[in-house]
């Protein structure tokens, strides 16, 4: 992994600590965090996947040995690596679509693999092998927390005040604030 890459997972690991020992400003901390490592894949895949230095990434002599089809894999391998960043952070912050943000990112994530495992063995490329790491760590992470229901995360995050735990549920399950509004039938003539 790039310094960038591991210094922005380690913003969102001490977010993560940060929110587990409710600690002022957690959710800013994992928020940064995601959001710039979500952006680093999203923008610079291209160079980052295919183990091109940021310097040098901008450089046409850069991408001669690697071919356009595995450009084009890195920069769809980072777009979904981004995407299951990003809802990763909905659902560990109980925003809206966390849980159906992160079934659409595995769902892509799991054609992405597919797609890469098939040329990789027909193939021999370095894509998998260089990235396997970063496959098997966001996979994990996302699959993880797409397993855990919002009560099991309330109950890991405020698991010492039950009470408190309690409440938080019920206003997250509240059905009156998760009401949609009435929807107009218009009838033709």
């Amino acid at each position: 992994m790039k310094k960038a890459e591991l210094l922005f997972t380690f913003i969102i690991a001490l977010g993560i600590i940060f929110r587990l020992m409710h600690w002022p400003y957690a959710n800013e901390i994992l928020s940064l965090g995601a959001i710039f490592l979500s952006g680093l894949y999203f923008w610079f895949s291209f160079a980052l996947l295919n183990s091109i230095k940021l310097r040098v990434a901008f450089k046409k002599e850069s991408y001669k040995s690697i071919s356009k089809f595995l450009i084009l894999g890195a920069i769809g391998t980072g777009i979904v690596f981004s995407l299951l960043v990003i809802y990763s952070l909905f659902k560990l912050q109980f925003w809206p679509y966390g849980q159906v943000g992160l079934l659409q990112g595995l769902i892509l994530f799991a054609a992405i693999l597919l797609i890469v495992f098939v040329f990789y063995l027909k193939n021999r490329k370095q894509f998998l092998k260089i990235n396997y790491l970063r496959f098997i760590i966001i996979g994990f992470i996302s699959i993880t927390l797409f397993s855990m229901s919002t009560n099991q995360l309330v109950d890991l995050y405020y698991g010492s005040d039950p009470e408190y735990a309690e409440e938080y549920k019920t206003y997250l399950n509240d059905e009156s604030l998760n009401k949609k509004r009435p929807t107009r039938v218009f009838k033709s003539k």
